[in-house]
């Protein structure tokens, strides 16, 4: 048996047409977090400007599958979003809390 299938996708964002490459500077949430449309998931930046994540959907969060520095090309699937709390699965990386870059490695 399958699980829930998502209703929505959050990928990385293409911020600068000659730049399609980001960094994860920020997560400002956990996996499996309920979220609402318009809140921020995580923060990228490239060389010339930072851009927030948000969510465009209410539901909630699957397994986040970057982490803070990771490097992401636009369209690279962050997350999945589900109506209902999907089940736990063993995360591609540690969850986060809100973990940013200044905290070191």
């Amino acid at each position: 048996m399958s699980g829930p299938a998502p209703i929505g996708r959050i990928e990385a964002p293409l911020v600068n047409p000659n730049e399609p490459e980001s960094q994860v500077v920020e997560i400002m949430c956990e996996s499996y977090s309920e979220v609402s449309r318009g809140d921020v998931v995580l923060v990228v930046e490239t060389s010339k400007a930072t851009f927030e994540v948000e969510s465009e959907h209410d539901g909630y969060l699957g397994a986040i599958a970057v982490g803070v520095r990771d490097r992401v090309n636009a369209g690279e699937l962050i997350c999945e979003i589900f109506a209902e709390p999907p089940p736990r699965v063993t995360a591609i990386r540690p969850t986060c809390s809100g973990i940013s870059a200044a905290k070191g490695t």
